[in-house]
């Protein structure tokens, strides 16, 4: 059995990470227990801070995120992972990967 958490229960928790740096800062939160032979998931709030950016909502928010197996999921090789998940752009992938993504996603 899978136990499923509605959005406002993981991100009302404190985050067990938060990163910063050049005008960006990254939130990740713990998730509800999984099955045993799944991975670990982490929920994601990812801030641009910059000047004349947007603050109120994240740029990204998410629940999706699987660390690798060979790293602490709330370490320092799952936070460089995650930002450059976050950090892809067209080009780096397959164009069709963007669609869903906002012109602020985008930029």
């Amino acid at each position: 059995m899978r136990i499923v958490e509605h959005r406002e229960d993981y991100f009302a928790r404190r985050p067990m990470v938060t990163w910063h740096a050049d005008g960006f800062r990254l939130e990740l939160f713990p998730t509800a227990p999984t099955a045993a032979d799944e991975r670990p998931t982490v929920a994601y709030r990812f801030w641009d801070l910059s000047d004349g950016a947007w603050r109120a909502r994240p740029v990204f928010e998410a629940a999706d995120w699987h660390p690798s197996i060979l790293h602490a999921i709330d370490g320092v090789e799952s936070v460089r992972g995650l930002v450059g998940f976050l950090a892809l752009r067209p080009g780096d992938v397959e164009a069709d990967y963007f669609t869903g993504y906002t012109p602020r996603q985008l930029h």
